[in-house]
């Protein structure tokens, strides 16, 4: 049985469309299912904002620590 060009063709579009829906299907599932990648990026962004944020006032004493080591340095 020989095929034609435009047959094989054919064929060869029917399975990119397969691979191309099952691709998208993967991907919409990791990104929407059960327990997914959005959904822990929405707990990951509530736990974070709950948490007090005590950084800033690290980082200012930690700077004035630095700035009064450079001024006792040069002198």
């Amino acid at each position: 049985m020989k095929k034609t060009k435009e047959e094989i063709i054919l064929i060869a579009l029917f399975i990119t469309t397969v691979v191309l829906m099952l691709l998208s299907g993967v991907t919409i599932f990791v990104l929407k299912g059960n327990n997914a990648l959005l959904a822990k990026a929405e707990q990951t962004t509530t736990q974070s904002e709950s948490i007090p944020s005590t950084g800033g006032a690290r980082v200012n004493k930690k700077n004035e620590e630095i700035s009064s080591e450079v001024v006792v340095c040069m002198r």
